[in-house]
């Protein structure tokens, strides 16, 4: 073999040397890519085994699978049907009012038909909303008055980044002194008056629980009137809305900024047992109005509104019952409020 064919070689086996090299790779790089795209979707299943959707800036993913309507994280085998002939909790309502008088009516009245206990406790009221809960709690004697004697600090005062508000003034003190009237080892369930409630569906929730370690967390829709019509704001699993076994639940004051818009906000921290854990999340059971509070605003975005019939297309029949989405029953629902009789900055009815 001459030396120029040697040197071809050399340069043949250098180049195929090369070549194997890089196609090593592209190997490894391919498992790399098969991993990740396995790993994508795995997590594609994921979702897709729940749902999601966006109204305003929220995106809403409830977690879990779904048998009849009944959301969980465990194989816990309940369908809505079987939850009728199960055993159901009998919880105390824990209420706290302040200034709610358009709803307030009408969201007791909405629970009385699957609870019929509770405290309805209130401070700095102004609007009569004192006197309505007291006529209330003497014609449903089940229920207890509590006046809290402190003024409540608004959740975003500058006094709570200074460290200025006694903590007395605070949520946290506000909803531990309205807790102090349910009985211990009790069951219990959040209830705001500003909400409605839908007592067939929210009665269902009562049995999903098994053990006292076991908590229902509740979703919410948001609407508001606007513009003679009501158009959805979002659609909310807020974690705050729980149906809890009360041993030894506490709360605590904390506060600190907004990951977005960085806001200050103060607000009341729930402290249970380490043994519980939120495994029921249940269809929608209410319709909240958070606007008919006339002290509070909440920055929207008009163009992102969603309509009631926008709505109805995309929500999931399973997780919110076509039949509290009807315009009649919502009609219905506003034209149970309160409004004072000089108020002219509320929308009619559509």
């Amino acid at each position: 073999m001459s030396l120029e064919q040697l040197r071809l070689l050399r340069e043949l086996q250098i180049e195929k040397e090369s070549l194997e090299k890089e196609n090593s790779s592209l190997k490894e790089k391919q498992l790399e890519l098969q991993a990740k795209n396995k790993s994508l979707q795995k997590e594609l299943n994921r979702v897709k085994s729940s749902w999601s959707y966006r109204i305003g800036k929220t995106i809403t993913f409830a977690p879990g699978k779904v048998l009849g309507g009944i959301y969980w994280w465990k194989g816990h085998n309940h369908s809505a049907q079987s939850l009728e002939s199960e055993p159901a909790v009998d919880p105390y309502a824990f209420i706290r009012v302040k200034n709610e008088s358009i709803t307030l009516k009408a969201s007791l009245n909405s629970i009385l038909p699957v609870i019929n206990k509770g405290v309805i406790a209130y401070n700095d009221c102004t609007d009569g909303s004192d006197l309505f809960i007291q006529d209330f709690c003497k014609q449903n004697p089940g229920f207890i008055p509590f006046h809290y004697p402190y003024h409540v600090v608004e959740q975003n005062h500058p006094d709570y980044i200074a460290e200025k508000v006694p903590y007395q003034n605070t949520l946290a003190a506000y909803y531990n002194a309205a807790l102090s009237f349910i009985p211990k080892n009790s069951w219990l369930i959040k209830i705001d008056c500003d909400q409605i409630y839908f007592p067939d569906i929210l009665k269902k929730s009562f049995s999903l629980p098994k053990k006292t370690s076991e908590v229902v967390s509740y979703s919410r829709l948001d609407l508001i009137r606007y513009h003679n019509s009501v158009k959805v704001i979002e659609y909310k699993r807020p974690g705050d809305h729980w149906l809890i076994y009360n041993n030894n639940l506490e709360f605590i004051h904390d506060y600190g900024y907004t990951k977005k818009g960085n806001h200050l906000h103060a607000w009341e921290l729930l402290i249970k047992p380490k043994d519980y854990k939120v495994l029921y999340r249940p269809e929608c059971s209410s319709l909240h109005f958070p606007l008919e509070k006339n002290y509070r605003s909440i920055p929207l975005e008009e163009d992102r509104l969603l309509s009631l019939e926008q709505f109805r297309i995309i929500a999931d029949p399973e997780e919110i019952s076509p039949g509290i989405l009807e315009d009649s029953v919502i009609n219905r629902i506003i034209s149970s409020f309160e409004y004072p009789k000089d108020d002219t900055t509320h929308c009619s009815v559509f």
